[in-house]
């Protein structure tokens, strides 16, 4: 965790000015670098952004630009604005003569783009030069010309001069401004209010659809049917035909017999079979042969059809199932085949038996002499209910199980219901879990008062880590990350004489102090400290020194585990 560091630059500005015929574009500019300990940056390469915003110091940025410079051994350097790498805008055309200008700094130490804000401060004196050069190319008309809101009018010419009012200059830069130079000088005209105007062929065609005669040019071939036609695309469509006639080129296709014809010379063929009828076949049941078992086709050929039988009737392997009394028999073919068997037992009743109730008997009747019987269902009482037993009463004739298991039980949800083993084995993980983390860290802090003055309420920073595995750490605090008992021991050194300052553990809004245990009037004064504390979640402990004289240093170790 490092320190974070700030950095102040010292600035003047020198702005030259004399009896010139043109400004210099430039206003020099020198500052010294220094570091958060008020140190120079000497003989560094750096990076300075330079701005000039119009009106205040979060105003709209007319110029911007970067120098890259070396500062000396005593952390100074020099550039002049108006010379650097452009950012935005250009430096020639800052209107000096708008208002209040404000110059805005920014730094990166190691010559990089990544720039930290140094501040921003008013030009409280306009660069004379420059404002000069500005008012001089001012607004003014010259002779048969008006200017009025930045429309510049012809109003006629006086001399009989031809050339002195040829324009010898003509610019639009970045700013959107239109410069034109003649012999009378340069004027502006401000654009900006038509930035980003722009106007689609409806927009045009609202305002007339008369061309004036000109052409539309340069036109794409069209692809969709409303797409507009070009000249060659025209043309083209008479090119593919040598006569005008949309019909000329139209034939009639004709047939004659068997024959085929096509018009203007098309052509004729010949059908080989122009019978509708010659091909078609009859198949029927007079088509086979019962003797030979032939199959023919009119017209065509003959199969012969293998039934697998040795004779032509269609009957004669039929046989017959029938039922006498217990006896089913199935009839012969030929001699062969058939037979009988006899069912053992053809009653659909004889097996059926009747139960019936009389007082405490309960009887089932006997089917063809065997089976059935009775008992008593007698019971000393005449109460359903008083054989049942609740759990209780089971456990008061004893509680040995016998080795069973009550199995299919539900988590408990409250402190009297039985555990299942899925709930004790649960519980049990995030038990191993919270004892196997104790949330341990270990880190090096270190502080020194450069401020000058005598600090209190200030953090000590960890500025490395020996071991801080459960991330519990932060930049000067530690962090619990669950409920418990934490330990907590501090030790180091406080390199001052001076008999003035303290290290306490600040906890829940209480500071906590930390034993010097070497007087103040050795060389190196030493302390130490042990903490138990409660914390809940999310609660910090941190390390706060109070009355710190200047340059006093406190460094050490601050270690810390979970019970």
């Amino acid at each position: 965790m490092k320190p974070i560091k700030v950095f102040y630059v010292f600035f003047s500005l020198i702005l030259a000015h004399g009896a010139m015929a043109q400004a210099p574009q430039g206003i020099n500019y020198q500052g010294v670098a220094r570091s958060a300990d008020g140190q120079p940056l000497a003989s560094k390469e750096i990076s300075i952004r330079i701005g000039i915003l119009d009106g205040s110091a979060n105003g709209a940025v007319e110029y911007e630009e970067i120098h890259e410079v070396k500062t000396n051994p005593f952390g100074l350097f020099t550039l002049v604005i108006g010379q650097g790498e452009p950012g935005s805008g250009l430096f020639q055309y800052v209107n000096w003569t708008s208002g209040k200008k404000w110059l805005q700094v920014g730094m990166d130490e190691y010559g990089g783009r990544n720039f930290i804000l140094m501040g921003s401060q008013q030009l409280m004196s306009v660069p004379y030069a420059l404002y000069a050069e500005r008012a001089g190319n001012g607004y003014q008309a010259g002779q048969g010309i008006a200017i009025n809101n930045n429309m510049i009018t012809n109003l006629g010419d006086g001399d009989k001069d031809a050339t002195n009012e040829l324009i010898t200059g003509m610019s639009f830069g970045p700013d959107n401004k239109l410069r034109i130079t003649d012999a009378g000088g340069t004027r502006e005209a401000d654009l900006s209010g038509l930035v980003g105007a722009s106007q689609d062929l409806g927009n045009v065609l609202l305002q007339g659809n008369d061309a004036g005669a000109s052409t539309i040019a340069n036109l794409g071939a069209p692809v969709n049917a409303s797409d507009a036609a070009t000249k060659l695309y025209v043309d083209g469509l008479d090119a593919s035909d040598g006569d005008k006639s949309a019909t000329n080129e139209i034939q009639v296709l004709g047939k004659t017999g068997n024959s085929i014809s096509l018009s203007a010379g098309g052509g004729s063929v010949t059908l080989n079979d122009d019978s509708p009828t010659n091909e078609l076949q009859t198949l029927s049941t007079q088509s086979v042969d019962a003797d030979t078992r032939a199959l023919s086709l009119s017209n065509g050929n003959t199969i012969n059809v293998d039934v697998r039988d040795a004779d032509a009737s269609a009957v004669n392997e039929a046989q017959t199932l029938t039922k006498t009394g217990a006896t089913v028999s199935l009839t012969p073919v030929g001699g062969a085949g058939g037979g009988s068997f006899v069912i053992n037992d053809d009653s659909n009743t004889n097996e059926a038996q009747s139960i019936s109730r009389t007082g405490a008997n309960v009887t089932l009747a006997p089917a063809n002499g065997a089976g059935g019987g009775t008992f008593s269902i007698n019971d000393a009482d005449a109460d359903p209910s008083n054989e049942l037993q609740n759990l209780s009463q089971v456990l008061s004739r004893g509680s040995d199980a016998g080795g069973s298991r009550i199995a299919n039980l539900a988590d408990p949800t409250s402190g009297q219901e039985a555990a299942t083993k899925n709930y004790v084995d649960t519980q049990d993980a995030i038990l191993s879990a919270k004892i196997s983390t104790t949330y341990a860290f270990k880190a090096t802090f270190d502080y020194e008062n450069l401020s000058g003055g005598v600090l209190n309420d200030q953090a000590m920073p960890f500025v490395s880590e020996d071991f801080d595995d459960f991330n519990v750490l932060g930049p000067v605090s530690f962090v619990a990350a669950e409920d418990g008992t934490y330990v907590f021991v501090v030790e180091g050194s406080y390199n001052t004489t001076v008999i003035n300052g303290s290290l306490s553990l600040l906890y829940n809004s209480v500071k906590f102090p930390i034993t010097i245990v070497m007087p103040f009037t050795t060389i190196q004064p030493r302390f130490s400290g042990t903490f138990m504390f409660k914390l809940t979640a999310g609660q910090s402990v941190s390390l706060v020194g109070d009355n710190i004289p200047a340059s006093a240093r406190f460094n050490g170790k601050f270690f810390g585990f979970k019970l």
